[in-house]
C-alpha cells in the first residue's frame, strides 16, 4: 500500500468525481465565483484551481473584514463583500457580474482583432 494520500480510493474516487461533475460545470461557466470566508476548505481550492486552470473569470465573494490573500485578490476580475443582511449585496453582485461580462466581450473582441 502506498504512503501516497493521492493514490487512496476515496481521493481517486472524489478526483474522478470532479472530472466528471465540477469540471464540466465551470467549463460551463460564463462567470465562476469564488466564496471565501477565511478558511481554506479543500472543496474551494479545487474548485479555485479549475476557475485559474480553465481561464475563467473570477467574482471572489468574501464575507466581512476577511483578508484576502494577495494571490486571490490578483487573480479575482472582482471582489464583492457579502454581509447576508445587507440589501444592498444583490445590486453590488449584479454591477460586478455586469462589469466582468463587459470586460470579457471587450476581451474577445480584441481577439478577433
Amino acid at each position: 500500500m502506498s504512503d501516497d494520500p493521492f493514490d487512496a480510493p476515496e481521493w481517486l474516487e472524489y478526483a474522478q468525481h470532479a472530472r466528471d461533475e465540477l469540471e464540466p460545470m465551470i467549463k460551463d461557466s460564463a462567470i465562476t465565483m469564488s466564496f471565501f470566508d477565511g478558511k481554506i476548505e479543500p472543496r474551494m481550492a479545487l474548485e479555485l484551481g479549475y476557475m485559474l486552470l480553465l481561464d475563467k473569470p473570477i467574482i471572489a465573494v468574501v464575507t466581512p473584514g476577511v483578508k484576502v490573500p494577495g494571490k486571490l485578490a490578483i487573480v479575482a476580475d472582482e471582489i464583492v463583500e457579502l454581509a447576508l443582511d445587507d440589501p444592498s449585496f444583490p445590486e453590488r453582485l449584479q454591477a460586478a457580474m455586469t462589469r466582468v461580462m463587459d470586460k470579457q466581450g471587450n476581451s474577445n473582441e480584441e481577439d478577433k482583432q
